[in-house]
């Protein structure tokens, strides 16, 4: 889509910044290299000791406009003071993120706004992104809402939230904020909170540079960030169950049972995709559904090898993506190659 001159949908980008010297001035001057021109880059600074703020003194772009927390307040109550005042403040269509660490390619707002305004029903919505930094790569994410809403059985992410774009209807009566007890983890319970009762989606287009260095919460608070973002997976997954998972059970959000669990784990499983296909029937025709159900399997083998028999494995294939996804063998293996080779490729978005 080529965006009219006389465009006049307004996005609100929401960047908090901490300590982000190294990086704030090309974090910023990526946004102001937008073709997209009608925003502005609401910068957080979160108490910063170094030299962050007088760099984004320097922006003299009336879009640049800087609000100093009174004191550090961390990263989940930044983020909700700027959606409280984003939405207070009016006149935005949209509302769109980044971090001070990281720079959008110069495409990504215009190609978001035409993704949303093309796809009305859908509210909320991401980018692929290239990773650079201490780790190399690319990242590309769900497309469809059906498999966005799903995407917990196989702790697959559901959107890289720098990238993400909203309708600032979402957030304007305040139902919806990042939540403070989930910490490190605050943007999964987030998405937890929104997809299962709206539409969401993502474009493949690799539109933002993720900057992988040892300031990135996912480095600096790793063990925590994991534990809260298990208690996001359990909560999903007993919401399917209607039920409390047994503590037995925990480990089985993340693929794991200790030798002599598989009938226990696939009973969980097999009860967990009956109920999806209930809700949705067409999860089983869904592409990015059944390749879904592969990476849990291919995952399953993987982080189980040491104790699973070649017919236990056999077992599994057939009761968890053979039988309930409707595919043949041949199918079902050529799909479980494929999201080992891609769970080998990105490790640090499938949490092995």
């Amino acid at each position: 889509m080529v965006v009219n001159s006389k465009e006049t949908i307004r996005i609100g980008i929401l960047l908090p910044a901490y300590n982000a010297e190294p990086y704030i001035a090309d974090a910023l001057q990526s946004l102001l290299n937008q073709t997209y021109p009608h925003f502005d880059i609401w910068v957080f600074n979160d108490g910063s000791t170094d030299g962050t703020e007088a760099i984004i003194q320097t922006f003299t772009d009336s879009r640049v406009k800087l609000i100093n927390n009174p004191k550090n307040l961390g990263l989940v109550a930044t983020l909700n003071r700027g959606l409280d005042m984003i939405c207070a403040y009016g006149g935005y269509t949209y509302i769109a993120r980044m971090d001070a660490d990281d720079t959008a390619q110069p495409e990504r707002i215009a190609k978001q706004v035409s993704y949303m305004e093309s796809n009305p029903n859908i509210v909320l919505s991401g980018t692929g992104m290239y990773a650079c930094g201490n780790l190399r790569g690319y990242c590309v994410y769900p497309k469809s809402s059906l498999a966005l809403r799903y995407a917990f059985i196989a702790r697959a992410s559901r959107f890289s939230h720098p990238t993400i774009i909203a309708r600032i209807s979402l957030f304007n009566d305040g139902s919806f904020r990042y939540n403070p007890n989930y910490p490190y983890a605050e943007d999964a319970k987030l998405w937890a909170d929104i997809v299962p009762h709206y539409s969401t989606g993502n474009i493949s287009d690799k539109l933002l540079n993720y900057n992988f260095n040892a300031n990135n919460t996912s480095t600096l608070h790793a063990v925590r960030q994991k534990a809260i973002a298990d208690k996001v997976f359990e909560e999903e997954f007993e919401n399917i169950l209607g039920r409390t998972l047994k503590q037995s059970e925990k480990s089985f959000v993340g693929q794991t049972f200790k030798k002599g669990q598989i009938e226990e784990y696939l009973d969980i499983y097999t009860s967990i995709i009956t109920r999806i296909i209930h809700q949705d029937p067409s999860f089983t025709t869904n592409k990015e559904c059944r390749q879904l159900v592969a990476r849990l399997v291919a995952r399953t083998l993987y982080v189980n090898r040491k104790h699973l028999s070649f017919k236990q494995a056999i077992r599994l294939i057939r009761t968890l993506l053979v039988k309930p996804m409707g595919i043949s063998y041949a199918n079902g293996l050529m799909r479980i190659s494929k999201s080992a080779l891609f769970i080998k490729a990105l490790k640090y978005n499938n949490d092995l």
